[in-house]
């Protein structure tokens, strides 16, 4: 029984030319093979990413405990994002980053950034008892359906 099935598999395998097995690697890396070239595929998400895209700026980097520091989104790729009020304040500790506790929730509509634009200040307080050290502002955006996190980072001392 095994060594049928191991038949059966292995001539579904041989089925595959080259120049598909060729299509179906370069579409995992985002690639397109036509008329013998070599083409990327235009993906706005890869495209994000592979860019500046969307930044994630602070208006400084350093703060004290209990300080408020400011932040907000360039869109400088080509496609639209969508984003929302909500960020995660994280402080870096033995080489992993521990959320902070919030003190209130997020109640927020989903704002769209146009590319060239930048999005309205927005304020972050850092606890008043924060030990000094590393500490990131991170947002989730959408391009294309696809969630897309940004960080900027500051330190406390």
């Amino acid at each position: 029984m095994r060594k049928i099935m191991k038949a059966r598999h292995s001539k579904t395998r041989a089925k595959l030319s080259s120049v598909d097995l060729a299509k179906i690697l370069l579409s995992a890396l985002g690639l397109l093979l036509t008329n013998g070239y070599v083409e990327a595929q235009a993906d706005p998400v890869r495209e994000l990413l592979a860019r500046p895209g969307v930044i994630l700026k602070v208006d400084r980097t350093t703060v004290g405990p209990g300080a408020s520091i400011r932040l907000r989104l360039d869109n400088l790729g080509k496609t639209k994002v969508r984003y929302g009020n909500a960020f995660l304040l994280e402080r870096s500790q033995a080489g992993r980053w521990i959320r902070l506790p919030r003190d209130k929730p997020f109640f927020s509509p989903l704002f769209e950034l146009a590319p060239g634009e930048h999005s309205s200040w927005q304020v972050a307080r850092v606890p008043t008892h924060s030990p000094p050290g590393v500490y990131r502002v991170s947002k989730s955006i959408e391009v294309s359906n696809r969630k897309v996190s940004r960080a900027a980072t500051f330190r406390v001392g």
